[in-house]
């Protein structure tokens, strides 16, 4: 099996059932993802639908923008006004990297790779705080069913 980028890398014939201790179990299609990879804390199958990198429709998006902003300032600005190519260009690149930056904690442990690429105590402190806010959202509804008893009684 060769690896390749912006390929598969869960082979089609393993099964959910077959993975080493995935805590997500269901079976799930992840639509338009460019990536699939397993979760490294927890080996649950992951994906992202988002790359950190423009593709070729947003290059296209991106040209067609410029030559209309140009269009419309050209004569206030004459030739000067191609600088919006770089400003949009700008804009997308960071807005992509916000949303691929959003995609990639894990939703079912809270480990996040580009936080334990930076700095490995924070990635360990943003885990255990995912933890401890899921064990208070989970405590929560017995809590209020308790007080709620307490209120009748």
């Amino acid at each position: 099996m060769s690896l390749e980028p912006n390929r598969n890398l869960i082979p089609p014939d393993q099964t959910l059932k077959s993975l080493p201790n995935s805590l997500e179990k269901r079976i799930y299609h992840f639509k338009k993802a460019t990536t699939h990879f397993y979760c490294p804390l927890c080996s649950t199958p992951r994906a992202i639908a988002n790359s950190p990198r423009p593709s070729v429709k947003n290059h296209i998006q991106m040209i067609l923008t410029t030559s209309v902003l140009v269009l419309l300032f050209y004569p206030i600005m004459e030739w000067r006004a191609l600088v919006f190519f770089f400003i949009i260009w700008a804009g997308l690149e960071g807005f992509q990297r916000l949303l691929f930056k959003r995609d990639v904690p894990c939703p079912h442990c809270g480990f996040d790779a580009s936080w334990y690429k930076k700095d490995v105590r924070e990635a360990k402190r943003r885990v255990q705080e995912f933890w401890k806010t899921r064990a208070a959202e989970k405590a929560l509804p017995t809590a209020n069913a308790s007080s709620q008893e307490k209120l009748n009684n």
